[in-house]
């Protein structure tokens, strides 16, 4: 798919200058603080616009300034100084945008962070083909240098050619959010083939693992179209763990999930192995600041922390009845 975009413009300048960061999925844990941390590594002169799904941009507005809050990003009811929010839809044609809105957005922009996922470990491929792979598809389309999506191929692809007013459209760089996963790496693992991503053979032996398989596809999109001009970066974040700042965290995470049943069981499971735990502000400000920096392009970078032994930094003192609550200590590592 994606194999007759074009990327590389005929055009050393822009029409306009680019200003805007496009964020997609910004109501989202890592996306609300990516929305922050690209505002701040930006200089003033940038935007960042970030993709929400919904009819308007009132209720745009107000699902992004939602979930800003529930991270403890910002106070009061407005948004930050330099966040917009966008009323759209990543699946749809031209995101869901009207002509003009999109070739004004497309004019303007600098970059595109694409965070935007159904994540869902238990669901099937079908489940989360839409948001997850054609949504890359639309990010790739709107990156492109020659305009015409998938549906004005007439159902196909591989009929997208080149328009003749390409000349105007500036090379846009995008950052693709993706997962330790697809390259065979586990929360208690290690690096499982030499290449850093599965193969094709593996992926269809796992082809029940919906989301694993969903991603890899949205990576070797990415990677494709990087071999016809695209300046990209793929992120692969482990196990994202709270702020360490404010200890905002996505509670229906499985590793949050884990760490309250070790305090309500007073118990930790014996495994072998590391569990990586990374605080989503570190990942966000690395991604937003490396953003900017071209020697990442064409290369997928690897977002952890030092491994922590569960076993080893996680103390559970002896139950009691006197106790309703138990502290966690972690390695000066973390900090």
């Amino acid at each position: 798919m994606a194999d007759s975009l074009q990327f590389s413009s005929s055009s050393s300048l822009p029409s306009s200058t680019p200003h805007i960061i496009l964020l997609t999925g910004a109501t989202g844990f890592l996306g609300a603080f990516l929305a922050i941390a690209l505002r701040k590594c930006y200089s003033r002169d940038y935007r960042v616009a970030c993709l929400v799904r919904a009819s308007n941009t009132e209720t745009a507005r107000s699902r992004l300034l939602g979930s800003l809050r529930e991270y403890e990003l910002v106070e009061g009811d407005s948004l930050p100084e330099g966040v917009d929010a966008i009323a759209g839809d990543l699946v749809q044609v031209r995101l869901g945008l009207s002509d003009s809105k999109y070739r004004e957005l497309r004019e303007s922009l600098a970059a595109v962070v694409a965070s935007a996922a159904h994540v869902n470990t238990l669901a099937a491929y079908p489940e989360l083909r839409d948001d997850n792979v054609i949504g890359t598809l639309r990010l790739l389309e709107l990156c492109a240098v020659n305009q015409k999506s998938l549906e004005e191929a007439q159902g196909s692809i591989e009929n997208v050619t080149a328009s003749s007013n390409t000349s105007s459209l500036h090379e846009v760089p995008l950052h693709f959010i993706s997962t330790l996963t697809t390259c065979g790496v586990s929360p208690m693992g290690s690096i499982a083939e030499e290449d850093g991503c599965y193969g094709m053979d593996t992926i269809r032996k796992w082809g029940r693992r919906g989301y694993l398989v969903s991603k890899w596809m949205g990576e070797n999109m990415v990677k494709r179209a990087g071999a016809r001009g695209l300046k990209y970066t793929i992120w692969r974040p482990g196990t994202i763990s709270g702020s360490s700042v404010s200890g905002a965290s996505n509670s229906p995470a499985y590793i949050n999930r884990l760490l309250c049943g070790i305090c309500q069981m007073q118990a930790y499971p014996e495994v072998d192995g590391n569990i990586d735990m990374t605080p989503v502000d570190w990942i966000a400000k690395t991604v937003a600041r490396a953003s900017q920096k071209s020697k990442f392009y064409g290369k997928s970078c690897m977002l952890l922390s030092l491994s922590l032994s569960l076993s080893r930094y996680i103390y559970i003192p002896p139950f009691s009845l006197t106790h309703t609550y138990t502290s966690l200590y972690l390695s000066d590592s973390m900090t």
